[in-house]
């Protein structure tokens, strides 16, 4: 998946890359802290992305980009 061309796979991006996510209150104080740095994107070709953390096997899925808006896309 880390391979795949730009518009499909995956990728990893930092923390200050993303401009309007709001965690909820609950994954900020209970499960943010046990997840990676950053955040992983599930490009979905033209489609959008999926932003999400990681815990160990655990993907929690914070937002859909169905508009390209969270992050820049260059």
């Amino acid at each position: 998946m880390l391979a795949r061309e730009k518009n499909n796979g995956l990728e990893k991006i930092s923390e200050n890359e993303i401009k309007s996510l709001r965690l909820h209150s609950e994954f900020q104080h209970e499960r943010n802290s046990d997840c990676e740095e950053g955040f992983w994107i599930f490009r979905l070709s033209k489609n959008g992305r999926v932003v999400g953390k990681i815990n160990r096997n655990i993907f929690y899925i914070l937002a859909i980009d169905s508009k390209f808006k969270l992050y820049d896309h260059g």
